[in-house]
Formats: C-alpha cells, structure tokens, sequence
C-alpha cells in the first residue's frame, strides 16, 4: 500500500507564499506605523540616526542581506520541488 509523504521544505514554502499575496504584510506595516506614532518611538528613532548616522547604512545593509538571503532560500526551494513523495 502507497502513503504519501510532504517533503521538509513545504511547509516553509507555502507560508512565504501565503505572506507573499499583499494583504498580510500591509497589515503588518499599517499596524507598525500605527505604535510608532501612538508610542512617539518613531521621533526617538529619528533622533537617534540624527545622532548616529552610521547606525543607519548598517541596518539597510542588513536588510538588503536578509533580503537577499530569504531570495536564494526560496529559489532553492522551488528548484527542488519536492512536494509529494511515494512511499511504499
């Protein structure tokens, strides 16, 4: 008798593509926004950076990693689309 199996990295791939169709990550960002300007920690931010503009090129070249980190995972993952495996 065959079972089927899902592979290890499914999972994975399909929560990044259900945050991926818009409506998750706007609410994310409106939300964020939202207790920078209730908590006012969004004016401390700004006047931290004013202070230390140093900090800032090193937190978007930390993005831009992480960005590019999370790209080359996905792509990993759909060249090797593995989603159902056969087993007997």
């Amino acid at each position: 008798m065959l079972k089927h199996v899902l592979c290890r990295h499914y999972q994975a791939m399909q929560m990044k593509i259900l945050n991926s169709n818009g409506i998750p990550v706007v609410c994310v960002y409106v939300s964020v926004a939202v207790g920078l300007l209730i908590t006012g920690e969004g004016l401390g931010f700004v006047s931290f950076v004013t202070k230390y503009p140093s900090v800032l090129v090193q937190l978007i070249t930390f993005s831009l990693c992480s960005a590019i980190g999370q790209v080359s995972v996905q792509c990993w993952q759909l060249h090797s689309v593995c989603c159902l495996h056969l087993i007997n």
